[in-house]
């Protein structure tokens, strides 16, 4: 691992620029290039994950020292051939990442052509006594926050096929799920972003979409009304599908506006001008305040994906409904780990009754 240089960029963005900067004026710069013009990174870990989890974690932060975090893709494989990716989010989304694995592991092999391989050499950089002071306060501060983050991997007994025969849209079914767990675990409905891939556009990413509908606020509060009827909330859960639908299609469409105005907001505190009004208004100041940040990446190659929360009180949640298959990978704060523990608990529970609530009507 060397001096392990890679934790400089577990930094924010902008100390580790700085850093980088230092590192330059000591004359690495052909060692840095070597690094930032390389397609990807590999990393080849000595140690056997015990169980998912154990994978999952390792592939979102490691130990640090033998990573480059700001490299775009990241392949990581450990000593028993489990392998993963950590990808930058700044340059590339999940749903790029992933065209690009798919696309090479449905590759048909290639001829080899050839046994010879290209002779491995160290980078070597110039380092003075600040620079690895800096190198160790930046991995120590990166193994903290690492054990302040609490996870968890979830797979339900549910599918994208079984969503499909109940007449319902996968995402719909699963977003309408977290919104109940959620309401159950917290006692509340809380604002969401679910990440919609834009990418019909020439330099189309993604857009937030607001999962919370005045539909889903009904849908949570039928489902846990003793006195509504199972009539009453079936009709109630396929309003909230049904708009869940109309506004992903919009969201996919450019109708949705959230990324450009948050865009502007940015611009604007760059140029040192006051915020608009809009900027400082309850409904937009409670609508960026994520307690779910969910984003899915369907793959057939991929079991578990996932990415550390957004805030203090957030749960991320990465989650993947495929045929035959539900997973999900978790994260939060240390700190609010039990309301974690309780919204899985609760979406299982979500899951199946929603299922019988939808099958009983067939």
């Amino acid at each position: 691992w060397g001096p392990g240089v890679g934790q400089l960029t577990t930094k924010a963005r902008a100390a580790w620029a700085a850093s980088r900067q230092t590192m330059l004026d000591a004359g690495n710069g052909p060692a840095l290039d070597t690094i930032e013009t390389a397609l990807f990174c590999l990393v080849l870990e000595d140690l056997r994950p015990v169980d998912p989890l154990h994978a999952c974690d390792h592939l979102l932060h490691g130990e640090s020292r033998n990573r480059w975090f700001d490299k775009g893709v990241s392949l990581i494989v450990f000593a028993d051939g489990t392998a993963g990716f950590n990808g930058e989010h700044c340059r590339l989304d999940g749903t790029t990442i992933i065209g690009f694995l798919d696309a090479i592991l449905e590759a048909p092999p290639a001829p080899s052509g050839g046994t010879a391989v290209p002779a491995l050499a160290p980078i070597e950089f110039t380092l003075d006594a600040q620079m690895h002071a800096d190198i160790s306060r930046a991995g120590a501060d990166f193994a903290a926050y690492a054990a302040a983050t609490s996870t968890l991997t979830v797979s339900v007994d549910f599918s994208s096929e079984r969503a499909k025969a109940l007449e319902c849209s996968p995402d719909a079914f699963a977003q309408l799920a977290f919104q109940l767990a959620h309401s159950r675990a917290k006692g509340f409905v809380g604002a969401t972003y679910e990440s919609i891939a834009t990418r019909s556009f020439k330099h189309g990413r993604t857009e937030a979409m607001r999962v919370v509908t005045p539909e889903v606020v009904e849908f949570a509060r039928i489902m846990d009304d003793d006195g509504a009827d199972p009539e009453a909330r079936r009709a109630a859960f396929r309003a909230a599908a049904d708009a869940h639908v109309a506004r992903a299609k919009d969201c996919q469409a450019g109708r949705a506006p959230e990324q450009h105005l948050w865009e502007l907001q940015r611009r604007l505190d760059i140029v040192d001008q006051a915020d608009l009004a809009l900027f400082d208004s309850p409904g937009w100041r409670i609508m960026r305040d994520d307690y779910l940040s969910t984003s899915a990446v369907p793959s057939p190659h991929i079991t578990y994906w996932g990415f550390g929360s957004t805030s203090q009180k957030c749960i991320g949640v990465g989650y993947a409904m495929m045929p035959g298959r539900f997973d999900l990978y978790l994260s939060t704060p240390r700190t609010v780990s039990d309301q974690m523990l309780a919204f899985a608990s609760c979406l299982r529970d979500a899951v199946r009754e929603i299922e019988e609530l939808l099958t009983d009507a067939r």
